[in-house]
């Protein structure tokens, strides 16, 4: 029996299509114990407590969250899962989402420049957009007020500021809001009470993380909007 020309065009036909749906998979290089790894589509999987898909889920991990691999082990099925650290915290994360970083990025994310630790702040809140807002809470753990998220986004980077609006505001550099970079941060004032009240995280293109009230918990925001426009008091750039 003489081999059907079109199987091998059949075949290539797949791969592409395969690369095309699944691009993460395809170019993926598998992260290595002590290094740098990224997140790419957690399909909703996230941080777990242990080392299988039926492990409690920690907290969910944006694309492009960077981490370090702590270890390797493999669940029940045989694949691949990775201990690793961040934001303060620790768990496994399945290999299908995780990529290896390269050594130039990892020189990049190690630097110890003001404007890396600042990026790296904002890395840090947006892993934490949807957590609970509990007044006075300081950590994952207990939720956040809206200073308190603040506080721990820089303690988790070792760069501790002060807990109280005021002391950031006096510890910072003052910048212009046109001046604004992600990790600066921005304060508002009147909002559940008069005078300086409120605080966030700035990100880029006018948004900010920021914990707003138990309703809603920790979320992002336009510094265009009406409310926040209006109350808008003043922007501070941490050392």
């Amino acid at each position: 029996m003489v081999p059907s020309r079109r199987a091998p065009i059949i075949m290539l036909l797949g791969i592409v299509i395969v690369s095309l749906l699944f691009p993460y998979a395809a170019r993926a290089e598998n992260p290595q114990v002590g290094e740098q790894a990224s997140v790419g589509n957690t399909d909703g999987q996230g941080l777990r407590l242990r080392a299988s898909i039926w492990g409690r889920s920690l907290r969910t991990l944006p694309e492009g969250t960077s981490l370090s691999v702590l270890d390797q082990d493999a669940d029940s099925s045989g694949a691949t899962w990775y201990k690793v650290s961040v934001g303060g915290s620790q768990g496994w994360v399945s290999g299908d989402y995780l990529q290896q970083v390269s050594e130039q990025e990892q020189d990049q994310r190690m630097s110890t420049t003001r404007g890396g630790i600042r990026n790296s702040v904002a890395d840090i809140a947006l892993q934490y957009v949807g957590y609970r807002y509990t007044w006075g809470g300081t950590s994952p753990a207990t939720g956040f007020d809206s200073s308190g998220f603040l506080y721990y986004a820089y303690k988790a980077m070792g760069r501790p500021i002060p807990r109280d609006y005021w002391g950031m505001m006096n510890l910072g550099t003052p910048i212009t809001q046109s001046q604004l970079q992600p990790g600066d941060l921005v304060f508002f004032v009147n909002t559940y009470k008069a005078g300086l009240s409120h605080g966030g995280i700035y990100i880029g293109d006018g948004r900010f993380v920021h914990a707003i009230d138990e309703r809603s918990g920790v979320q992002i925001s336009s510094l265009y909007t009406s409310y926040y426009s209006s109350r808008y008091y003043a922007a501070r750039r941490m050392p």
